[in-house]
């Protein structure tokens, strides 16, 4: 356990530390607390790109870290909507930048999304659920799909997923060890 009782030294110890810590493992005061916008639940420090894995397809893949986006994103290819049973699908391919190995899926989808991009037109994205492993948390988020061939990391952890669950450290990447359930 740690006792901290100044601002500065919460930063500096976060900055400090190449490991996972929880915020529940800092003894900080109540007025701190709520300064440094923690919560009394377990929460992971995050570089600003870590690795995860996608339960359905099985891949370990980059995301860059950000909190400035409400919902996630996942670099998709081939998009192709249909439907099934009377319900909206959609078909994608995800590859694995380093091996060049490619996993088709299909899923439902939960919904669409108007995102609104600068000097661009405005474009609908499919909304599908699908189960992310992050260090040692497991758990389903929300992904648009789009392709992000063009961006540095093929996924965009926004949010919907961080909240309450993570502390963001953009001066580091790579925190977490990397760990998966799903191979």
């Amino acid at each position: 356990m740690f006792l901290v009782t100044k601002q500065f030294t919460v930063i500096s110890l976060l900055l400090l530390l190449h490991t996972p810590l929880q915020a529940d493992e800092l003894q900080l005061p109540a007025h701190l607390l709520k300064t440094a916008n923690f919560t009394k639940t377990k929460q992971t420090l995050l570089g600003a790109v870590e690795t995860l894995t996608l339960s359905e397809g099985g891949l370990l893949m980059d995301a860059r870290i950000d909190t400035g986006a409400e919902l996630s994103s996942l670099d998709a290819r081939e998009i192709r909507e249909f439907k099934k049973d009377g319900e909206k699908w959609v078909n994608f391919q995800i590859i694995d930048r380093q091996s060049g190995v490619k996993k088709k899926l299909s899923l439902p989808i939960k919904n669409h999304v108007k995102i609104k991009r600068h000097a661009q037109k405005s474009q609908c994205r499919p909304v599908v659920c699908m189960g992310i492993s992050l260090g040692e948390d497991t758990n389903k988020t929300l992904f648009t799909l789009t392709d992000r061939r063009n961006f540095e990391h093929p996924i965009l952890l926004g949010r919907s997923y961080l909240h309450g669950k993570a502390i963001v450290d953009v001066s580091h990447n790579y925190l977490l060890k990397s760990s998966s359930p799903f191979n």
